[in-house]
């Protein structure tokens, strides 16, 4: 028998007769649709909740880490204050151990002794001779005051670089000690926030995972939002469904959602005006937007009647 020919396409306006509406490429019931985007919602919001209380949990955990690190920085303050003044002391210390010996003194030279002519002394010749012995005299003094100067800078500088060799290894041996200290101090860091890290790297994975399905959450409910819209607003009056600040709701749940704000805003408005604190005229600033809701939903319900 010859295969039956493929039934007609129907028009949009007959899969919407149908209850239908177009999503992903198919024609689905928009009963179907709108509760898989009410339920997509709801698990939007328990995953944004777990992001924010993932994130608390990470910002908990880094607080710790934080306080630990100051703890640490603290605990290294004195330490580091000894490594400064020792590094100041090992510097002098270093300057004294390297430092050049005074030079020796250029003694000075005696002038060559007058010459004498035989026949007995002059005047000019004995005043030669006091002038030749005064000039001795003060070079003496002079190369033994160099010479004294000398001795006492040398000591001075032997003093400084003795106690300088003497001293440095000290130092060094307790710069090594202090050191130490400082290495101990971030290793004992490092052990006690190692399970703070690990905490907070499985902490971040979950934050991520959590991000990458609130993304997709959000991207498969704009894509139902986008099909609902696209649909005539009579079908999803018909269906009890209402658009309302971007967001679609059942009208049931939109009907709660007015009585209960419109409740608190009639009792907010009794408390004002019985306070003497509203003045003439005064609406509730959530009364326009209640105004504007209750319109909406009266025009879905007579629309879902006809």
């Amino acid at each position: 028998m010859p295969a039956a020919p493929p039934a007609p396409a129907l028009s949009p306006e007959e899969h919407y007769a149908r209850g239908e509406v177009q999503f992903g490429g198919a024609w689905t019931p928009i009963d179907n649709l709108f509760k898989d985007y009410l339920a997509s919602r709801v698990e939007l919001q328990e995953a944004e909740a777990k992001a924010a209380t993932a994130r608390d949990g990470i910002a908990t955990i880094q607080s710790q880490i934080n306080a630990m690190k100051n703890e640490s920085v603290l605990a290294e303050q004195p330490i580091r204050k000894d490594i400064g003044k020792q590094t100041a002391k090992h510097r002098e210390l270093t300057k004294a151990s390297e430092a050049q010996p005074p030079p020796k003194p250029r003694l000075l030279q005696n002038p060559q002794k007058p010459r004498t002519y035989g026949g007995g002394a002059s005047a000019q010749s004995d005043q030669a001779m006091q002038d030749w012995q005064a000039q001795v005299q003060a070079i003496a003094s002079a190369n033994d005051a160099m010479t004294k100067k000398y001795q006492v800078d040398y000591a001075q500088w032997k003093k400084a670089k003795d106690n300088a060799d003497k001293e440095l290894p000290k130092i060094d041996q307790a710069l090594k000690d202090l050191q130490a200290k400082i290495d101990q101090n971030n290793a004992t860091l490092a052990t006690k926030q190692a399970p703070l890290l690990e905490k907070i790297k499985a902490a971040n994975e979950e934050s991520r995972g959590m991000a990458r399905k609130i993304e997709a959450l959000q991207t498969r409910i704009k894509g139902m939002a986008d099909a609902l819209l696209a649909a005539p607003e009579t079908l999803r009056f018909k269906h009890g469904i209402l658009e309302w600040e971007g967001v679609f709701w059942r009208v049931a749940d939109l009907e709660k959602l007015l009585a209960d704000t419109q409740a608190e805003i009639d009792r907010v408005t009794r408390q004002m005006k019985a306070e003497g604190k509203a003045p003439e005229g005064w609406r509730h600033p959530q009364q326009d937007r209640m105004d504007a809701l209750g319109k909406t939903i009266a025009r879905a319900k007579a629309a879902a009647r006809q």
